[in-house]
């Protein structure tokens, strides 16, 4: 039990790094089209 509560543990915190990498990615990306048309 307790082995499987760590694994989801470290599934949802590498789940959230990535969805913060996706967004700041997508917004600085975002920003660069805004300032260069």
């Amino acid at each position: 039990m307790l082995s499987i509560a760590g694994k989801i543990a470290k599934w949802v915190k590498s789940g959230f790094l990535t969805i913060i990498h996706i967004y700041t990615k997508v917004s600085n990306f975002r920003k660069k089209q805004y300032t260069n048309p």
